[in-house]
């Protein structure tokens, strides 16, 4: 990031393979949406080009652009207020040799994540499918790790009572 800084912007190209796949699950997670996940991936490359003066010199890439990501989502709810309909999740949910039943709590889990509050949704998310550390968490939500275990922990308790009762009306 410091070359693509240094004006060597051919190099974000580099940048974008890298993290593009983990910058989609984060917005697919965060959205449940296919292609708005890819727009959202996009526009982050392009705010990462655009405020590349921003990055700090002892930042983390990772939590800097995640940052971004967030910011260009909450952005793009603000301007559209109304989501589009979100995907089936059994329909998402890869046939890999992989169960019926497991299949099923895949896709509750999935629509039990996308019931949480978005800021508990994007913890979990950063948490347990990024594999971010508290302190990058902390980092992208601007407070301090102690903070951001708490947020994980009410998330995964909400998530729990939620995917729960999910499973009691199945």
């Amino acid at each position: 990031m410091h070359a693509v800084q240094r004006g060597e912007v051919s190099l974000l190209s580099e940048l974008f393979e890298r993290h593009h796949r983990t910058l989609y699950r984060y917005c697919w997670r965060m959205t449940g949406q296919t292609q708005y996940s890819e727009d959202l991936v996009q526009e982050v490359f392009l705010r990462v080009l655009r405020h590349r003066h921003t990055f700090g010199k002892g930042n983390s890439f990772s939590a800097w652009m995640f940052a971004i990501a967030r910011n260009a989502h909450l952005d793009a709810w603000r301007k559209r207020r109304r989501e589009r309909p979100i995907e089936p999740a059994l329909a998402l949910a890869a046939d890999n040799g992989v169960s019926p039943e497991r299949r099923q709590d895949q896709a509750r889990l999935h629509q039990a994540m996308l019931e949480l509050p978005e800021d508990r949704r994007e913890v979990l998310i950063m948490s347990r499918f990024l594999g971010m550390t508290h302190g990058e968490i902390a980092e992208v939500l601007g407070c301090d790790e102690v903070t951001s275990r708490t947020r994980l922990h009410r998330a995964l308790s909400e998530l729990r009572v939620i995917f729960e009762s999910r499973r009691r009306v199945s």
